[in-house]
């Protein structure tokens, strides 16, 4: 079985439950079930994709059980990657073993890091961190940023890459898997993500970073990624890594 076959299959393999509710914000999505589970997905970012929304998509949305919507995880439309990616990280949330994200902080030390994509809140973190940097995006200009049809180059000469959920909707995790064989290892950050760490193993992953939130606070989340919040910025939120 390929990677997405797996991960829809262990996804499919939790209890089913009914849609209670959808949030698509401006940077995640939040999906909950009517049995109480909450999932944080991920939103493609809007200034490189446009996102517009089909009617078609809508109605199955809103009519599909968990389980029915699992396989959009595969999906390159931003709406059905932002309900289905919420989904399997409610079907498979994140547990208890891991260690806080600054953690990784020190790993890369002078190696050179590959970040797929600029998001204008991750990248100052781990500037803030040191890292020494090549940001594949073509949107933004700066010294280390180059454009993404530089990756072919750019990617032999890193020791590192950080690749987030968006990685499997645009098929960038396919791209680089020539790569990772080379690399000392591999940073995936959600949200969007089931807590697979077995699977992401087998798939070269070595770090896993994955968004918690207490039943507590789920509401406050809910209403955070509604009025478009970054869930980085999010206090309610705890990002945890999982060494692979």
């Amino acid at each position: 079985m390929r990677f997405f076959e797996k991960l829809i299959a262990q996804a499919l393999k939790e209890k089913d439950s009914s849609i209670e509710g959808i949030v698509l914000g401006w940077h995640a999505s939040v999906v909950r079930l009517r049995d109480g589970r909450v999932g944080i997905g991920t939103v493609p970012p809007g200034d490189k994709i446009p996102l517009d929304t089909r009617e078609e998509h809508t109605r199955h949305l809103l009519s599909s059980s968990a389980h029915g919507l699992v396989s959009l995880f595969a999906s390159p439309y931003p709406q059905e990657f932002a309900v289905a990616s919420a989904i399997v990280s409610a079907l498979v949330p994140a547990s208890k073993c891991s260690l806080p994200l600054d953690s990784i902080a020190g790993i890369p030390e002078n190696d050179s890091v590959a970040v797929i994509g600029y998001d204008k809140i991750l990248i100052p973190h781990l500037r803030d961190w040191g890292w020494n940097m090549s940001i594949l995006d073509n949107q933004r200009e700066a010294p280390d940023i180059f454009p993404e049809h530089a990756a072919s180059e750019k990617l032999p000469s890193c020791q590192w890459c950080w690749l987030t959920a968006e990685a499997f909707r645009n098929r960038w995790f396919t791209f680089i898997q020539p790569y990772i064989s080379h690399m000392k290892g591999i940073f995936l950050q959600g949200p969007g993500l089931p807590c697979l760490p077995s699977l992401f193993r087998e798939a070269g992953i070595t770090h896993l970073i994955l968004p918690t939130i207490s039943p507590t606070e789920e509401m406050n989340v809910t209403q955070y990624i509604s009025a478009g919040g970054h869930p980085m910025l999010c206090r309610d939120i705890s990002w945890n890594v999982y060494f692979l």
